[in-house]
């Protein structure tokens, strides 16, 4: 089967396994035995998949383990600085120092290229496999949107926007009708729309 995303044609394929058809951008993990919404990667360091339902939380494990990271290799650095007179805590603190080092460079390189993913709108899965190139993805929804996608669980945020809009739109109306009982129809919609774009 094909659907058409965007003006661009999308395979929608049939998962023997699973014994549906998946989703576009749904995939079968080899190691879970399930297919995943948004399939991103399989994380053998926390042996689970990494798709839409958490890939922000993925997100803010990495980037909080990359700040644990400078912040051990910071306070070893000023302990080594610091205890002069302690040399077993100067090598201690040099060793976790080089070791936090070490875990800061990939992490930092790991968290750019997953960001740059968000940005452009592609999951790891898609880049690894060339499904899509970077300007020809039809999930690129802009560089805000695909972060509130990635970030806010996809259309959520969009839909509370949305719904904050219509109540205030309601609202104004609502004051307007108070406040002009006199004012014909169109002249209250003239006012309505005129209040509601400034929103």
């Amino acid at each position: 089967k094909c659907i058409t995303i965007k003006g661009q044609t999308v395979r929608v394929k049939w998962c023997n396994t699973c014994s549906f058809y998946r989703p576009p951008r749904c995939s079968h993990c080899s190691e879970c035995d399930k297919c995943v919404d948004c399939f991103d990667h399989h994380c053998p360091w926390l042996n689970n998949c990494i798709g839409g339902g958490n890939y922000k939380f993925f997100l803010y494990f990495i980037l909080f383990i990359t700040l644990h990271s400078y912040i051990i290799m910071s306070l070893s650095i000023y302990v080594s600085v610091t205890a002069v007179d302690d040399t077993e805590l100067r090598t201690i603190s040099s060793v976790l120092a080089i070791v936090s080092f070490l875990c800061i460079v990939p992490l930092t390189f790991l968290e750019g290229f997953h960001f740059s993913l968000i940005f452009s709108g592609v999951t790891t899965n898609e880049n690894l496999t060339k499904k899509y190139s970077y300007t020809k993805t039809p999930f690129n929804r802009g560089f805000c949107k695909n972060w509130c996608y990635a970030m806010y669980n996809s259309t959520r945020i969009l839909s509370i926007i949305i719904f904050i809009k219509i109540q205030i739109s309601y609202q104004i109306f609502i004051a307007i009708n108070q406040a002009c009982p006199t004012d014909n129809n169109e002249e209250k919609s003239l006012k309505i729309f005129i209040v509601a774009e400034k929103c």
